[in-house]
């Protein structure tokens, strides 16, 4: 099957209200290269690189975590463009390094989470999903994005051998009853539209909440609003710094 077969498969019945114009703008570039046909090393194209593939962490932020939890999520198979890295003889990458230390912080704020089933809402190309399918084998994983995406995380998993429900975003009120919700940067980067929508479907029924946003901005107006959307839904917040403008945010209920 095609790249081109595939984005259609997702793009039926998109509705460009449900995307904050810079990524339109991302869209319109990564899908101006990749109609005719997608590089092998498609996930070091710029603008994926740009806006979903950490290149600089310090990875000694991880030193503080348990090794035997962080050799089941740091190996890295680096396909498809993804450069590898290194981590005390693991073979990783550094979006994986960065993944990892969202999910030990989690961990280390809510320890008694163990679910049976996630969504990630904004999935970038599946890393997140791979990295957790192998700290909980056995979770149903559902992630729910714009069109584009869902086509590349399709391409990417399948290679991993990582099974997945891909939602594109037009369809997310078909998810529901899912144990834990993750979203980084992407809730907080969408218009109060889409925001109001996945709280109008409580954060898909979940009981936890893994989450990180940037500080307000012109850009991003509505990035500082999770706690109050978290709240109204009875959940109980944890924070924890990220970065110096960029914050997590953890819940359960």
């Amino acid at each position: 099957m095609t790249f081109s077969t595939i984005y259609d498969k997702y793009n039926t019945g998109f509705d460009r209200s449900l995307v904050h114009e810079t990524w339109l703008d991302f869209m319109g570039s990564i899908l101006k290269d990749f109609r005719s046909e997608l590089p092998e090393d498609f996930l070091s194209h710029p603008t994926i690189v740009g806006t979903m593939v950490v290149k600089v962490f310090k990875s000694k932020k991880l030193n503080q975590f348990d090794m035997d939890a962080l050799s089941k999520l740091l190996p890295d198979p680096c396909i498809c463009g993804i450069e590898p890295a290194d981590y005390k003889g693991i073979s990783t990458s550094v979006n994986t390094i960065s993944h990892t230390a969202h999910v030990m912080t989690f961990l280390e704020c809510l320890p008694d989470a163990k679910p049976d089933s996630i969504v990630e809402f904004g999935g970038g190309y599946g890393n997140m999903c791979r990295i957790l399918k192998s700290l909980w084998p056995g979770v149903d994983y559902t992630i729910v994005d714009l069109p584009l995406f869902c086509a590349l995380q399709e391409i990417y998993l399948d290679k991993c051998g990582t099974e997945c429900n891909i939602v594109p975003v037009q369809n997310m009120d078909s998810v529901s009853d899912k144990d834990m919700m993750i979203a980084t940067w992407s809730l907080s980067e969408c218009d109060r539209n889409v925001q109001d929508q996945v709280q109008g479907l409580d954060f898909f029924g979940s009981k936890y909440f893994l989450g990180s946003h940037q500080r307000p901005s012109p850009t991003h107006p509505c990035a500082g609003r999770l706690r109050e959307m978290l709240t109204a839904c009875n959940f109980n917040i944890q924070t924890a710094t990220h970065s110096k403008s960029n914050s997590y945010i953890f819940g359960d209920r």
